[in-house]
């Protein structure tokens, strides 16, 4: 099982990674970790191409580290902020024939409330999970989702 982690607090990072390695049996190197929504852009055809078998993201995302390379947000992101960085990803990949199933976990802090209508318009292969969960849902959603595909 491969599987793309969209988040840009390392600590949560390396915390959901070694859930999936401990708990979930997937190999290290089925694990890449994506720290910002421009980088999750850049890699959209390389999932398309090679697509994975889960996405965790969470919802909120920094746009792009600052580097000497750094390119400014679309107006997408400059309108709908960093608060929906993650339904902005999850749209991109039902976008693709190649992508749309892909089942995806959105994983955040926000409350589904808050979160309103955004929910609403996701694929039926996403789940919302609140960081506030004991791990054993998130695991339990994961298996669900993947056994499903």
């Amino acid at each position: 099982m491969r599987v793309v982690i969209v988040e840009d607090d390392y600590l949560q990072a390396d915390w959901i990674k070694n859930l999936l390695l401990s708990r979930l049996g997937v190999a290290d190197g089925d694990v890449e970790l994506i720290a910002t929504e421009c980088e999750f852009r850049d890699r959209l055809e390389n999932f398309r191409a090679h697509p994975p078998s889960l996405f965790v993201i969470d919802v909120m995302l920094r746009w792009a580290d600052a580097t000497a390379d750094y390119r400014p947000s679309p107006p997408d992101v400059k309108e709908e902020g960093f608060f929906r960085a993650g339904l902005r990803c999850e749209r991109l990949l039902r976008q693709a024939r190649e992508t749309k199933r892909i089942p995806v976990v959105l994983y955040t802090v926000l409350e589904e409330s808050e979160l309103e209508p955004g929910l609403k318009s996701v694929g039926t292969a996403t789940k919302y999970i609140g960081k506030s969960s004991a791990d054993a849902d998130l695991v339990a959603h994961i298996n669900e989702l993947a056994a499903r595909r």
